[in-house]
């Protein structure tokens, strides 16, 4: 939700009503809901929805249904046409199924931003301090958000006003561990301060390459000093 507040804010959206999404209000009409809230609590004289936008109980309503109901409350309907990129239709559902697939750059395109996830920092196991790659462990605001596929990731990281870099592990981390947690660590290149408790921010850039179980502890400094030296360039260029 502090992210969509964002979001909007930034667009130069000067008004938000957050309606509580409750069984009682999953019950209501279309005719119930526009009269309810966008004529009596809103008092809207016009309404611009998105060209496929569904409401109402089992989301009987619609750009007819508002036009109809519009025109005994003296409200006008505006739909606005899909956005489009490269030829194709820009939907939620397939910059979830970018994100899923880990393609956070098709996610970007497709958002029109870099996909993010801020949260606060939390302590974790400190492995990566013992491996010489001190991590941040990122708690997210909400725990429905959803992730990219697990994986490593060149991020940008904003702290406190400040912008770094780093490269961010999401998964189980199957070399040290056997659970089925999923876990969202940061490593900040050329950063060495305590941030335990401090909100954080991430955007992500470019997927590095899938999480995998290494043998031994030196192989997994070396896969880490390679994605290093990856990130490094990437950012530069």
């Amino acid at each position: 939700m502090e992210e969509k507040k964002e979001v909007l804010e930034k667009i130069g959206i000067e008004n938000l009503m957050v309606i509580n999404f409750t069984k009682e209000f999953s019950q209501l009409t279309s005719d119930e809901f526009i009269k309810q809230y966008i004529v009596d609590k809103i008092g809207s004289s016009q309404m611009v929805i998105g060209h496929d936008h569904k409401f109402g109980k089992d989301r009987l309503g619609d750009e007819k249904k508002l036009r109809e109901v519009g025109k005994i409350y003296n409200l006008d309907v505006t739909a606005v046409p899909p956005e489009m990129l490269n030829g194709e239709i820009i939907s939620s559902t397939k910059i979830r199924n970018a994100l899923f697939a880990g393609d956070v750059e098709k996610a970007g395109s497709l958002i029109g931003r870099n996909y993010t996830l801020a949260g606060i920092i939390v302590k974790g196991m400190q492995r990566g301090r013992l491996l010489g790659f001190p991590t941040a462990n990122i708690q997210p605001d909400d725990e429905n958000k959803a992730l990219p596929m697990n994986g490593v990731y060149i991020v940008k990281c904003l702290l406190e006003n400040e912008i770094h870099f780093g490269i961010m592990n999401i998964g189980y981390r199957p070399t040290f561990e056997n659970k089925h947690e999923v876990v969202s660590e940061v490593h900040i290149l050329n950063f060495d301060r305590d941030i335990y408790g401090k909100y954080f921010k991430v955007e992500f850039l470019k997927r590095l390459r899938n999480e995998k179980k290494f043998e031994s502890k030196e192989d997994l400094i070396h896969q880490i000093e390679a994605d290093k030296k990856a990130a490094q360039k990437f950012i530069k260029n």
